[in-house]
């Protein structure tokens, strides 16, 4: 099984090319009987079993790459620095209308900022209105810190430690 594997293998550069089949991210396949991506049995074929959970990854940052010399053992979060670091990963902005999972704009934020700061209206009803959850991280800055309107004060609530209750019991 071996030898046909690697007759796939074009080792005339540094990187080894799979030149078997491949997916449409570039990285190959193997059909042993059931479907492998061919870096992975290069990895063990070379090195030994991957170990559960665990991921190979490309130095290299070839996808086709088969060599083993271009290939180490990480995890998934290894994998996600690896390419940010590399500048394969982008990371999409997180802040406000730029994040692709917000629910509202500037301008509704500070509607509800405006409406809340104006009295008569309770937060779990802005927040059925505008279909969130809570709009208390959001009145605070926690939420959305850069959009206009007026914030809520936080609440701070002094929560005195075991040796502050002890002194006050023995001197009250």
């Amino acid at each position: 099984m071996n030898n046909r594997f690697w007759s796939h293998v074009d080792k005339s550069g540094d990187c080894w090319i799979w030149t078997g089949r491949r997916d449409p991210c570039g990285y190959g396949r193997y059909h042993t009987g059931s479907e492998h991506l061919a870096h992975r049995l290069s990895w063990t074929w070379c090195r030994g079993l991957i170990p559960d959970k665990m991921y190979v990854l490309h130095r290299c940052d070839n996808p086709p790459c088969v060599n083993p010399e271009h290939l180490f053992i990480g995890t998934q979060s290894d994998n996600m620095i690896d390419g940010i670091t590399k500048g394969r990963v982008r990371l999409p902005p997180q802040d406000g209308e730029q994040n692709h999972q917000a629910k509202l704009t500037a301008a509704l934020v500070e509607k509800i900022r405006v409406r809340y700061a104006a009295g008569g209206v309770l937060q779990r009803q802005l927040a059925v209105e505008y279909g969130l959850t809570s709009v208390s991280a959001i009145l605070t800055g926690d939420e959305w810190p850069t959009a206009p309107g007026p914030l809520k004060k936080k609440r701070v609530v002094y929560r005195p430690g075991r040796a502050v209750r002890s002194w006050y019991r023995a001197n009250a």
